[in-house]
């Protein structure tokens, strides 16, 4: 954990495009809540960028989700 929050620790390409992967899906789904929500509840974006990693771990183990 520390050598992630020092910046220490280097992703390996694989891992980098899974993150990229997540990104892109999640900012997508927003997107799509975002249309979907009653025109008088629009405008309130739920998050902007995404600047944290998710669990490389979880995201090797669950590529299916990443679909």
């Amino acid at each position: 954990m520390v050598e992630n929050l020092e910046s220490k620790k280097k992703l390996n390409p694989e891992d980098e495009e899974l993150q990229r992967t997540f990104r892109n899906l999640y900012a997508s789904n927003i997107l799509r809540y975002e249309n979907q929500k009653p025109k008088n509840i629009k405008g309130a974006i739920l998050h902007g960028q995404i600047r944290s990693r998710f669990g490389t771990k979880f995201l090797r183990e669950n590529r299916d989700w990443l679909r």
